[in-house]
């Protein structure tokens, strides 16, 4: 992912709390060079750094998940930015937040490890407790994995380009019609 320096985001704080809250990632291995894309909620373990996730057995991308390089994305809050937000009258732009991770996955054979998981990430959005009965007559027709990390890049552009008066009337734009991409660039830039 190209990176100007102005937007390159190394505060781990923030990173995964972009992982966290925008939990639903593009997942990419390549199949003999080609491309196999899948759209996957996936939960960040932050102590072992490991990104985990399932996909429907029947995937084809299943194939691909055991011992093989991954590339993960992650798109935080985006949206237009108007010139009528500048100092001189340009051209519009785009302000988003994106995380890119690339890693090695693992398919996750172990029932408790697989429980564990699953329920991690179901706590990530609900406080309830997993419908073992339930899940356990699922989870054949599922394959759970794992993402070792081993790189992460981080792309957070938020007008930090611009005047302070600049930025304060992009958030104060944004607070209306995007108040999750408004709160993001308040906290990067003013916190």
């Amino acid at each position: 992912m190209y990176i100007p320096h102005s937007f390159k985001m190394d505060e781990t704080a923030h990173i995964t709390q972009l992982i966290q809250d925008h939990g639903f990632a593009t997942l990419i291995h390549l199949d003999h060079g080609i491309p196999m894309v899948s759209h996957v909620p996936l939960y960040l373990d932050v102590n072992q750094q490991k990104l985990i996730g399932h996909l429907a057995k029947k995937n084809p991308h299943t194939e691909l998940l055991n011992r093989s390089e991954a590339y993960v994305i992650f798109q935080g809050p985006h949206d237009y930015i108007s010139t009528e937000n500048h100092n001189t009258r340009g051209v519009p732009t785009w302000n988003y937040a994106a995380v890119h991770i690339r890693g090695r996955s693992t398919i996750i054979d172990d029932d408790a490890l697989i429980t564990k998981r699953i329920t991690a990430l179901l706590h990530q959005y609900e406080d309830t407790d997993l419908n073992t009965a339930l899940f356990d007559q699922l989870k054949n027709a599922i394959v759970f994995f794992e993402i070792e990390m081993s790189q992460v890049e981080a792309k957070f552009k938020l007008s930090q380009n611009r005047t302070v008066a600049e930025q304060q009337r992009t958030i104060d734009d944004l607070h209306t019609r995007n108040p999750a991409l408004a709160n993001l660039m308040h906290k990067v830039l003013f916190e």
